[in-house]
């Protein structure tokens, strides 16, 4: 069992929350059922880039490029 889906949601809630929508837009929440894999846009205001938010388990198969994501990182989660 997993609550990434709620913790995205409650994060998307949170920035309405503080900054009516206005500062950051999180939306567009899209989920990969198999892995427990959520992701949704990030928009900041007069910020022409627009980003990708991913929420995942901490045991999900994620990549980067062909590197596991724990590679891509100094420390293991929870080493901070």
């Amino acid at each position: 069992m997993h609550f990434t889906g709620h913790i995205l949601a409650t994060l998307r809630n949170a920035a309405k929350a503080l900054h009516g929508g206005d500062e950051i837009t999180v939306d567009n929440l899209q989920q990969n059922a198999t892995y427990g894999i959520h992701q949704a846009r990030v928009r900041l205001k007069g910020d022409p880039n627009t980003y990708r938010l991913i929420l995942a388990p901490a045991d999900a198969p994620i990549m980067v490029g062909k590197c596991p994501i724990a590679d891509q990182f100094a420390k293991p989660l929870g080493d901070m």
